[in-house]
Parts: structure tokens; sequence; C-alpha cells
């Protein structure tokens, strides 16, 4: 409680937790950090052995995988990595898959590998001239690596008529800051295709033609300007390799009839069951005869159904009619091609509209506007969402209006996909653990020791309502309970403390931390969201590989060597005061370390040194507070949090 002219009661919450500890001379368990996954790819419907390579990972006892899909058969841990046996079903999702392994001392950062449909063969050198590559066969993943200047070939034979495509997977493995690039030559070394960079897949690229006669065709593999590379997954096969889905979405749980476009063959119908509910990474595999694409193309579930562009409707006069809640969908598919869209709105409406074509992996710069029936300009975008556009549009009166959509630099093209929805302005929560290393993933995991307790910040993003937050602790690992008061609608962060029973079994889980509106009557419900940055480079440290997870990883640890307590204080601290508090530390017998003590939470008002220790032979320390003259009066949770 921060006090101005009465004293009260200051209510505070303690706890200690060891990070890395130093018992009997010998140095303890220190967090555990997971580096990377080899080999980065695994063919599904088949068992693999992986090696997860880190620090500290010699006590490893579980992987978490955050999809359905992974058996794991036997961890075994030694040094700074683990070895893994895990069984891959044959319906694995196909592509990106994120891996998390849980110690008796901590749970590590999370890396990523990916699912594949076929055999995997690795690259042999030397393969570096084009007179002298690597034969290999169709429809395999080559596991490869480019080194500085290093340039990789492969020949397949290939029939008249048949279709070969090559797709690489480099940056995305989220390994290097790789931009590969990919080519198709034929037997005299005419580039029959090539590839840099794709809207479908960023920096890498897939190159896919139909042979013209048969015999030999060489696949070329390098770093785009000949620079160093690194690992990468080539898959080589008759498979196709759509550029984007038409339309690029539909309602959940219907069926929805889209076309896979940009294939050499000829755009592939498909009829696709839509799953009932949201699906993290949902997108949609194109299969046919020639196999099975590598990965997904992204499309978007949505609550509503689908509209469409009908031609001619590059003008306000021929607008395309559609009705909300549904969504517009389009190809801008010729150059200078613009589509108009006329729909009817009321009085006050508001609405989020947003243009997907970037996001869906179309090579579309969409720019969009609104216009009134008198074809005055309500509101537009270009770039709000990347290259994509975004507007918040409330409507100024009853009536019709029109939406028009074009390509920036005024392209067209049979792939240039678009998507608008309209969705009402709805309260949105998201929780998070605010970052302690700047591109890292130290502490964004909760381990709690036996018989002890672990405190961090909960951070809260409130978007278009405000109020109170409650915090639900739902379905812990068994053991753990939470500790916290709600965080008042002026908040953003708050702390939480997290206690394991002295008896409770070293385990683990992937939990669905929530909070809701603390008045039941708003509705409102947010989960966990974390985000590892993988590959930062220039320009301006830019951020051109992650991973967003949706689960908090939690987990019971091995007890440690010590606990803290705080000695409470007797009196509240002023406005423009200060206060020693004492921190107490209860070793167990043999234990005799320095401990750094922090202050990890400050209630609005008030400071703290950034931390203060323990010395080696002690067994308590007073950290200085202070509140500024603006602190704000009530009573306030606190923790400190101790590691050696």
């Amino acid at each position: 409680m921060l006090g101005r002219s009465r004293w009260g009661e200051f209510f505070v919450l303690f706890l200690a937790v060891v990070l890395g500890v130093v018992f009997a001379g010998l140095v303890g368990a220190a967090s555990p950090r997971l580096s990377n996954i080899q080999p980065r790819g695994v063919q599904r419907g088949v068992e693999h052995t992986l090696t997860l390579n880190g620090n500290n990972l010699g006590d490893a006892q579980e992987i978490f995988f955050y999809e359905e899909g992974f058996e794991v058969l036997e961890v075994k841990g030694e040094g700074n990595k683990a070895t893994v046996k895990v069984k891959v079903a044959a319906d694995c999702r196909l592509g990106e898959h994120v891996a998390q392994v849980r110690t008796a001392s901590g749970i590590s950062d999370y890396r990523t590998l990916y699912g594949e449909d076929l055999p995997v063969i690795a690259e042999t050198e030397p393969n570096s001239d084009f007179d002298t590559p690597q034969e290999i066969s169709l429809n395999h993943v080559i596991n490869g690596t480019i080194s500085n200047e290093d340039v990789d070939y492969y020949v397949v034979d290939v029939k008249k008529g048949q279709r070969l495509t090559a797709e690489i997977v480099a940056m995305r493995l989220s390994t290097a800051n790789f931009d590969p690039y990919v080519a198709i030559l034929d037997e005299k070394r005419f580039e029959l295709a090539t590839n840099d960079d794709t809207a479908l897949a960023l920096q890498d690229g897939f190159a896919s033609i139909i042979a013209p006669a048969d015999g030999k065709y060489t696949v070329e593999v390098r770093e785009s300007a000949y620079a160093a590379g690194s690992n990468y997954r080539l898959h080589v096969g008759t498979f196709p390799r759509p550029k984007v889905v038409f339309p690029a979405g539909g309602k959940m749980g219907d069926e929805v009839e889209i076309k896979y476009l940009g294939i050499p063959t000829g755009d592939l119908t498909d009829k696709i069951k839509l799953p009932p509910s949201p699906v993290t990474d949902f997108g949609l595999v194109a299969v046919d005869d020639g196999g099975t694409a590598p990965t997904a193309n992204n499309f978007r579930l949505f609550p509503h159904g689908n509209a469409f562009e009908s031609e001619p409707n590059n003008n306000f006069d021929v607008a395309s009619p559609v009705e909300l809640p549904l969504a517009f969908n389009g190809v801008i598919d010729t150059p200078g091609d613009v589509d108009f869209y006329k729909f009817a709105a009321k009085k006050g409406q508001v609405f989020e509209v947003e243009c997907f074509a970037r996001r869906i992996r179309s090579g579309l710069d969409p720019v969009l506007n609104i216009y009134k029936a008198d074809k005055g300009n309500v509101v537009g975008n270009d770039d709000s969402r990347g290259p994509d556009s975004y507007v918040r549009f409330t409507v100024p009166a009853d009536g019709e209006y029109f939406v028009r959509v074009t390509d920036h630099l005024g392209r067209g093209g049979p792939d240039l996909v678009y998507r608008v929805e309209f969705e009402p302005v709805q309260p949105k929560l998201t929780l998070g653990i605010p970052r302690t290393e700047r591109y890292g993933q130290y502490r964004q995991q909760i381990f709690v020791p036996k018989g002890n307790r672990f405190g961090t910040i909960i951070s809260a993003t409130r978007s278009n309502f405000g109020g109170e937050l409650k915090l639900l602790g739902e379905n812990l690992p068994p053991g753990i309970t939470m500790h916290c008061v709600n965080m008042p609608a002026n908040q953003n962060t708050m702390p939480v403390v997290f206690e394991a029973t002295a008896d409770a079994q070293l385990n683990g889980a992937l939990i669905d931390f929530l909070a809701t509106h603390a008045d039941p009557n708003q509705k409102i419900t947010g989960g966990f969201r974390n985000r590892a940055d993988y590959i930062i480079a220039g320009p301006g440290q830019s951020l051109y590989r992650w991973k967003d997870v949706d689960r908090l990883a939690m987990a019971v640890i091995d007890e440690i060597p010590f606990k803290i307590d705080v000695v409470e204080p007797k009196v509240p601290i002023v406005r423009d005061g200060s206060m020693q508090v004492k921190v107490v530390v209860t070793k167990k017998d043999g234990w005799d370390e320095q401990i750094s003590v922090q202050f990890p939470y400050r209630s609005p008002g008030l400071g703290a040194s950034s931390s203060v220790n323990i010395p080696k032979g002690q067994n308590e320390v007073l950290y200085p507070i202070n509140a500024n003259g603006n602190a704000e009066i009530k009573e306030w949770k606190f923790y400190v949090l101790g590691s050696s």
C-alpha cells in the first residue's frame, strides 16, 4: 500500500527461484537452451532419430510438440544435446512444426522442424559443376548445404510431357540468413525455369516445368548472390506446386470448391471440407496424380461465406453486387485491372476491413478504397498490413457503398488473388510475458522448483475494450498452483506467482493460459501468445523469420538449494519516500554461494535498484525501493527473484 498521511498494512507476495545454482562445489543445471534440431526435416509415416542441440540438455525428460502427429518413443540427454526417437504419423501436417525440451531443471527455447512427404537423400560432393552433377531419382528430398560461392547440381531423368518441380526450403528453416536461387536447366544448359524470391515462399523459391522432351534435366541450387548459404531441403519431383488458392478462404464448417492456381499443367480443382473452428497454421495442400505439394498454400478460415467478383466490374457502373458479411474474392488478372464491388450498410456500423493478398501469399500489392454512392471517397489504404491494406470503416449514413481494389503498381496476372473481409469491431485480449532478452526466449516459460515458487510478469494487450482482467490459471500441471490478483483496468502488466508442492512429480505441459474480463457479463476472453525471433538481418535489423505459438510451456522441476522470503514491512512506503525491504534466504546444508536478487515488478511510481546481492556466507540483504510523488496509492503485490 502506498500511504499519504495514514499508515496501513503493506501486503506483499514474495518468492525466490534459482535459475542456475552451485551445489556441493559443482555447477548445477542452468536454464536449458535449444539452438537447433537436426535433421531439419522428417518424412511422415516413418520413425526418426532427432538430435536437439543447445546447452544444458543433459537431463532432458520430455519433448513438447505443439501439434499432433509426433509420438516420442525415447528421450536421452547428454551434455548439451538430447537424442530423441520419434514416430511421425502418416497424416502429420506438412510444413513447419514446433518442438521444445523439458528437462529436470527447466524448459528450453522452442525451435522448428519441417514435416515432409518424400524420402530423403543426402547431398554428395563433388556436385558443384554442371558436367558432374549428383544423379538423383524423382520424388525425393535432398538434404544439402551451400558454402561460400558454392553451386549444387542435381540431375534427373524426365519423360516428355512429365511435370518436373523443384521447391527449396532454406530461409524457411529459420537457421540462417540464406537467400537461395533455384533453376531447372536442360542438357544444353539452357534455363527452362528460374526463381529467387516468391510470394508463396518469400525468400525461398520454386521452379516447375513440363518437360519438352525425354532426357536429363538439371536442378541448380545456390545462394542468390553466390555468397555463403546454409542447410537446405530441396524437394524434387512430379508433384504440383500451386502459387495460390482461389478463393483463399471460406466459412468454417462448410465444404468449399477451390482452385489451385499457377501450376504448369493447368489449374487444379478440389472440394475441401473446412474445420468447424479456427486452426493454427491452417493451409491447403495440393494433391494430384503427380504427388503432394511439399508445403501448404495459405487459406483463411472465416465465420462467413464467400462472394465473388463478376467481370466486367472495372468501374462504379458495373460494380459486382455483394452482401455483407460475405468476404469479397477476386483476381487482378490483367495489367491496370480494377475491381469494384457495391454493398449496402447502415449508419453507425463500424467494420474492420482487411484486404488479404500478401498474407495469403498472393503476389498482389493491393490498394483498397471505400466510396459513397455519389462516388466520393470515404477511406482508403495501401500498406497498413505490410503490403496489404486495412481500414476501420464507420458507416456515415444508410445507403450503398463501393469497394475498389487494384494493384499498387498497376500489375496484373492470373494468380494475383485477393480477399476482402468485413468484420464488426470486436474486443480482443492477448497475454504475454515481457522479454528479458532482446531476441531470445529466456524466461518465456514457467518452471517451478518442487517445494518452491516462481514469479513472472504477465502482460495484457486490450483492443477495443477496457476494464479489469482476471487470470484463470486452468489445467496447470499437477502440483502447481497460481497466486495473483486481478489486473487493474489502468495497468497492462501484473505479477504472478506459481508454486509447486514439495511432493509434486516432475512433469509439464503446454497450457492454454487464459484471462477474462473481470465482469462476467462482458464475455471477453483471450490467451497467451509468444513470438520467437529467428533471423534478424539488414536493413535495419529486419525480422525475416519468426514463429508464433499460442500456448505457455510450464513444468515442475527439481528442487533447488535455497528459498527466498521477504520480511514484511511494518509500515507503508509514502509518496516521495523510500524504504529498505529485507530479503532473507534459507540455504540447504552444504550450499553457500552468492545470490543475485531482483525486483522485477514495479507498481506505478515505484522504483528499485536493478539488483542486489546476498554475498556468500550471508543470508540476508536490504533491497532499496522508492516511491515518486505521483505513485498510485493502493495495495500492490510484488515479488523478488533470486538466482545464483
